[in-house]
């Protein structure tokens, strides 16, 4: 049995950023293909541990210096890891059978008729709690995070009044759902958007941006097979000394 110690607070900020798939989306292939997004991914480099989850509109990265090898890089489904971790570290347990599971998945000579689906062992647990690791590699995620934190910073937006932030629902108020997970990564508290009025709701929209270190610019291009059609995404970054954050806006069409 491995034990590994996380950091209960780190850990408890990823949970919140993460969206269960099986709540957001109705069939099993989006379930599958989105499973990423509900995953915290712990790597290593050197004597850093570093956390990281990419949900889509919102991806977070925190390190931490530790002193022990994380033998192997984890993907932690976070809809099974408990809430409430009072305690300031939180133990993870890797079963013997799920080490040899995540062996298999990292062994550069596992033969190609073994896929990921046929390793089946996932279980771990946290704080004496069943929870689940994932067979997805944590690392493209790791490094598609820096290479989009970096496309942010080189690629500044001077006006984000030109971008969309939220959303209204169909009663025509303000879909506040990401904008209150930001908000509580950014300033440490909750805010009660249900009891806001809209001017409320975009004054602490206005506290959010203020409080950015960073705000920038993704341009995708895709061609239809007729014509190329470029977007611009608004990324907010939110930065110190242990924790990157970005949330993204809604893509506007240029051309």
């Amino acid at each position: 049995m491995l034990k590994i110690p996380l950091n209960s607070a780190i850990l408890s900020k990823h949970k919140s950023i993460a969206d269960s798939v099986n709540v957001k989306y109705k069939s099993k292939y989006d379930r599958e293909n989105f499973r990423h997004t509900e995953c915290m991914f712990l790597t290593q480099n050197e004597g850093r541990l570093i956390y990281t989850t990419c949900q889509g509109t919102r991806a977070l990265k925190n390190w931490e210096e530790v002193d022990f090898i994380l033998p192997y890089p984890l993907a932690i489904n976070l809809s099974s890891v408990p809430y409430g971790l009072s305690e300031s570290y939180s133990c993870l347990e890797i079963p013997d059978c799920t080490m040899e599971s995540i062996k298999t998945f990292y062994d550069s000579s596992r033969p190609k008729y073994i896929k990921d689906s046929d390793l089946h062992t996932k279980v771990v647990a946290i704080n004496n709690r069943r929870a689940n690791v994932e067979f997805i590699d944590p690392k493209r995620f790791d490094l598609n995070f820096d290479v989009y934190f970096k496309m942010v910073k080189e690629n500044p937006l001077t006006d984000i009044s030109k971008f969309a932030w939220f959303m209204r629902n169909s009663e025509d108020k303000i879909d506040y759902y990401d904008i209150a997970k930001i908000y509580r990564l950014v300033f440490g508290q909750h805010n009660v958007f249900y009891k806001m009025g809209e001017q409320q709701i975009l004054r602490s929209i206005n506290q959010l941006h203020a409080k950015a270190s960073t705000h920038g610019i993704i341009e995708h291009s895709t061609h239809d097979g007729v014509e190329m059609e470029t977007y611009h995404f608004p990324f907010t970054i939110f930065e110190d000394a242990n924790q990157k954050l970005m949330w993204q806006g809604f893509a506007q069409r240029v051309k």
